[in-house]
C-alpha cells in the first residue's frame, strides 16, 4: 500500500540567513553612499540609496506582515518554495514602489545628506542669463 508522504521544512523562529543577508547588503550600500555623500557625491547615487533604505526599511516590513496572515490555512498557505522566494519578490516590489513614486521621506534624507538642491536661475524669454 502506497501512502502519500508530505515533507515540509521545519518552521523557523526569527530571521532567516538570507534576511540577514539583505539586511547586510543594505546596510553596507547606505554606508558607502554616506562616505560619497560626504565627500559631495553625486545626488542620484545618494537618492537611489536612500530609496532603498525606505523600500528595505518601511515598505518590506509591511509586505511581510500581509504574509504572516494567521488565516493562510491549507490549501490555500503557501508552500515551501514560496515561503524560500517571497522575500525576493517582496524586495522587488519595494524597489519599483519607491521608485515609481515621490516619496517625500527620500527627498528629506537626500536634503539632509547633500544639503537642499539648488534650483537653477529663472530666464524670461529675451533676456541672458
Amino acid at each position: 500500500m502506497i501512502t502519500s508522504l508530505s515533507i515540509e521544512p521545519p518552521p523557523t523562529a526569527g530571521p532567516t540567513s538570507f534576511d540577514a543577508v539583505v539586511v547586510g547588503r543594505n546596510e553596507a550600500v547606505f554606508s558607502t553612499v554616506l562616505s560619497t555623500a560626504s565627500e559631495g557625491g553625486d545626488r542620484e547615487v545618494v537618492r537611489r540609496a536612500a530609496a532603498q533604505l525606505v523600500a528595505s526599511t518601511f515598505i518590506m516590513p509591511v509586505l511581510q506582515s500581509m504574509h504572516d496572515s494567521p488565516f493562510l490555512k491549507p490549501p490555500f498557505a503557501p508552500g515551501f518554495a514560496e515561503k524560500r522566494f517571497q522575500p525576493l519578490l517582496d524586495q522587488q516590489v519595494a524597489d519599483r514602489l519607491t521608485s515609481a513614486a515621490r516619496f517625500p521621506l527620500i527627498d528629506i534624507i537626500v536634503d539632509r545628506l547633500m544639503g537642499p538642491e539648488k534650483a537653477p536661475p529663472e530666464t524670461t524669454p529675451g533676456s541672458t542669463p
